[in-house]
């Protein structure tokens, strides 16, 4: 099985496969020729015309995989055994952490899903390790959202962070944004912090629909490639490690 296959494959426990607000139930459209005109705009420095034909090429291939798990939505949400899943799925996920995705005139969700993610964690006894936050939130660039402390967890529980090369960020918190509030308020030096790599997300289903996983694992790639191709590596050397082509997933991070 390759790639392409192990990502079309791969099913997640309760997911769907389809975009999806998860936090306010509702499918939404994607405006498939402007997304292909933002990726196409990629800032990368490609050496030859060669490697930018190679690029277009890797940029459809994976637009007719994210549109093949988009048409699925019609036959799926036809089904209330479907709907009913996923309503179970609400229910036993208690926490999932939702981002919007702004690529051109298009706006994405990635919905993470952070219970059975945190239950992994904890099963695999899973070291954190105690960062600073002025180097966790400038050095690393890291996106967080200032909240009120609900009390939920100890402040002393560890946050989860995880890859988002989106805009000027690097990372992104998925859990722990009210613990880290709290932590500032304090005045505190550092924060116990799980790093997850996008592999992990990606090839364990922790987010909430195949669609997702593909477009979370085109974001982790684009990243990849712009890394390499500005330090003179052909694309001819780097695209086929894409998931799409290798189950290796060699431009995971």
């Amino acid at each position: 099985m390759d790639g392409r296959e192990l990502i079309q494959y791969k099913k997640i426990n309760g997911g769907l496969d389809m975009p999806y607000n998860f936090c306010e139930m509702y499918p939404y459209e994607i405006d498939y020729k402007d997304l292909e005109s933002t990726l196409l705009s990629f800032p990368a420095h490609f050496q030859t015309s060669q490697d930018k034909e190679l690029f277009c090429r890797y940029i459809g291939n994976w637009l007719q995989v994210l549109q093949e798990s988009d048409r699925t939505i019609v036959k799926q949400m036809a089904t209330p055994g479907m709907v009913n899943k996923f309503l179970q799925m609400k229910v036993l996920e208690i926490e999932t952490f939702q981002v919007p995705i702004h690529l051109g005139n298009n706006t994405m969700f990635l919905s993470f899903r952070v219970s059975p993610l945190r239950r992994t964690l904890s099963q695999q006894s899973t070291k954190p390790e105690n960062v600073l936050i002025s180097q966790l939130l400038e050095n690393e660039k890291t996106r967080w959202q200032q909240e009120p402390s609900l009390g939920l967890h100890p402040v002393t529980e560890p946050i989860i962070v995880v890859p988002f090369p989106v805009g000027n960020d690097n990372q992104l918190v998925i859990d722990g944004n009210h613990r880290l509030s709290m932590l500032i308020k304090q005045n505190a030096k550092t924060v116990p912090v799980y790093s997850v790599s996008s592999q992990t997300l990606i090839m364990n289903g922790f987010l909430s629909s195949i669609f997702e996983l593909q477009l979370y694992t085109l974001i982790i790639e684009l990243r990849s490639i712009s890394v390499y191709i500005n330090q003179g590596v052909s694309a001819e050397k780097i695209i086929p490690s894409s998931l799409l082509y290798s189950p290796t997933g060699a431009l995971l991070f």
